[in-house]
């Protein structure tokens, strides 16, 4: 036979493992940085907890909305790309883990 007290302690054991999961999954957030160095767009990709996506999709998209690159990140959580002739360009990252981040590089930024 559960006691009352039993029954609380249980709920409020669930009830903090259940908070602690919805709060790790929204511990890693994505964080993306971008420069051009010479002819190319290096990408880089942070986690909010300090470390780097092990995997994850990247999508580059112009001003006018068309897809000028994408790819997969490497395995330090980095892509490159040829600089494209239209800026700005929006880069998307979408890590395994499936949080994505976002950085727009403008043509001021890319010089």
């Amino acid at each position: 036979m559960i006691h009352a007290e039993d029954r609380q302690h249980r709920r409020w054991l669930a009830s903090s493992i259940l908070w602690v999961l919805c709060t790790m999954a929204h511990a890693h957030s994505v964080v993306v940085w971008a420069e051009r160095v010479g002819d190319s767009v290096q990408v880089e990709t942070f986690l909010s907890d300090g470390g780097t996506p092990k995997s994850g999709t990247v999508e580059v998209i112009d001003a006018s909305g068309d897809r000028v690159a994408g790819g997969d990140l490497d395995r330090d959580g980095r892509f490159y790309f040829s600089a494209p002739d239209k800026w700005p360009v929006t880069i998307n990252v979408t890590p395994s883990a499936g949080h994505t981040g976002s950085f727009t590089l403008d043509a001021d930024s890319a010089q």
